[in-house]
């Protein structure tokens, strides 16, 4: 999203739904509050559970004291309460599957959630750094190779615990919070909790600390855009002392290609590896474009310069026989990367842009025989 859905209504709402919450087991609740992110029709409701667990980690553990377990009832009460909040409405249709398919050493399942194309982005993103033979620093890549193992079989785990398949489920789009009975919910809360010290093996004690999020940890406000909320860097939370549950399946995506590219910096390969992923993307995209029956043209037997630089690039290709498609490629050359917003809005500047579009298009129909007209 890129409009700010705060106000001061639901400053006051969320505050009193948190007082009430502190009269309950905040990790019992907090749990069950992921766990409903993994039933398929709440896909486009994530915004709501994430505001509602950003508010109640903004707090201080500390005034969380008290051990009692909140009825289900109640539970779906004040889960539906937070439904009516002003963020809610910026909740879409559903416009991906709920699991996508990737690959990377064997069969893996990520969860779409609201995020565009994350399967397609993270297996390109995949392939640059371990399919092709680009000699990143080894010991970038191992560590990269360990990262992504956890978090793909995290995300695979919870699929195949849940019986999930492309085969088994549908598209869903339904309005109301989908909520479970026991049987369901202690499957989906089973599901999305893991050992500490199993993660610990693979990537080890430090990634792990770094990979949870602490209550009273964020200076943020506790109703945001929904764009970057602190868990979205954190997103584990230890419930005892050898359990951490996954707070939003759906942010293992984005969140791993985050942290590589941090990770990236620490051996200078992020820039490098920034453009190998955007050269990864345009290949692609003119592969598709070759399916559709569109041949690249060679544009200099034809007198065209076109560009190709690190965030814009530009291809010329047919359209049946009289006919020439113009493609325009823009991408974040992460020079000005920001690398405390997992996601937001990258402005990109070419210069002299808009009058070569005009001048390109031009020749373009000089060579169709044409007439411009402005």
């Amino acid at each position: 999203m890129d409009f700010d859905l705060k106000t001061t209504v639901d400053d006051e709402k969320i505050a009193e739904i948190v007082g009430e919450i502190k009269k309950y087991n905040i990790f019992d609740f907090i749990t069950r509050v992921a766990a409903l992110n993994v039933f398929p029709s709440n896909q486009n409701k994530c915004i709501i559970f994430d505001t509602l667990i950003n508010a109640l980690l903004c707090e201080d553990i500390k005034s969380y004291s008290s051990q009692n377990i909140m009825t289900a009832k109640k539970f779906a009460n004040i889960i539906s309460s937070c439904s009516k909040l002003n963020i809610a409405k910026g909740i879409d249709p559903i416009e991906m599957p709920f699991i996508q398919r990737i690959h990377f050493y064997g069969n893996r399942w990520v969860f779409s959630g609201i995020n565009n194309s994350v399967a397609f982005n993270l297996q390109n993103y995949l392939d640059v750094l371990f399919k092709q033979n680009h000699n990143f620093h080894p010991e970038f890549v191992r560590k990269a190779s360990l990262f992504f193992e956890l978090m793909l079989s995290i995300s695979t785990k919870i699929v195949e615990d849940l019986n999930y398949s492309l085969d088994t489920l549908k598209h869903y789009e339904e309005k109301e919070i989908k909520f479970s009975n026991n049987y369901g919910t202690l499957k989906a809360i089973n599901a999305i909790t893991f050992k500490v010290s199993a993660a610990t093996n693979i990537v080890g004690e430090d990634v792990m600390k770094e990979m949870e999020v602490a209550f009273g940890d964020s200076n943020e406000p506790k109703i945001g855009t929904g764009d970057n909320y602190n868990f979205f860097y954190h997103p584990f939370l230890r419930v005892s002392n050898d359990e951490f549950i996954v707070l939003n399946p759906s942010m293992l995506g984005p969140f791993s290609i985050y942290y590589t590219l941090l990770l990236a910096k620490e051996y200078n390969e992020h820039n490098r590896l920034v453009n190998l992923y955007n050269n990864k993307i345009f290949y692609e995209c003119k592969q598709y474009l070759k399916r559709l029956g569109h041949v690249k043209i060679k544009e200099k037997d034809l007198g065209f310069d076109l560009i190709n630089t690190n965030n814009y690039k530009e291809v010329l290709m047919n359209v049946a026989n009289d006919g020439i498609l113009f493609v325009r490629f823009f991408c974040d050359d992460a020079i000005n990367y920001k690398h405390k917003e997992m996601f937001s809005l990258y402005k990109i500047e070419v210069e002299g842009i808009d009058d070569r579009i005009e001048k390109l298009q031009k020749k373009c129909l000089n060579l169709l025989n044409i007439k411009y007209t402005n």
